[in-house]
């Protein structure tokens, strides 16, 4: 990200890595603050579909916490699956760092 935005010279040269290394296994991490804007991005630019045709298999995880910020992240889980297309795979991961999630 730049100045609030994603930095798109920056992100192809990571989609170049990835697609230039089949065999490997990418984790891509994010903050919460660009996870809006990221999702967008991904879903503006097909990122998904290209990935996929290329034989990626595509496993998002998702942290559903307790306590104050347990709407937000659950909202966010909500995001992604109604999102990210239907071959997508999601595992949760639930912390109760914060709280109990009720």
């Amino acid at each position: 990200m730049e100045g609030g935005i994603i930095n798109e010279k920056a992100f192809d040269s990571i989609m170049d890595m990835i697609l230039s290394n089949p065999e490997d296994e990418i984790v891509i991490d994010n903050v919460a603050s660009a996870f809006a804007l990221l999702i967008n991005y991904l879903l503006e630019k097909r990122i998904f579909e290209l990935l996929e045709d290329k034989g990626y298999e595509l496993l998002t995880h998702a942290v559903v916490t307790g306590g104050q910020m347990f709407l937000n992240t659950i909202d966010g889980l909500g995001v992604l699956i109604t999102r990210f297309p239907g071959s997508a795979r999601f595992v949760v991961w639930l912390n109760e760092y914060f709280g109990p999630i009720e």
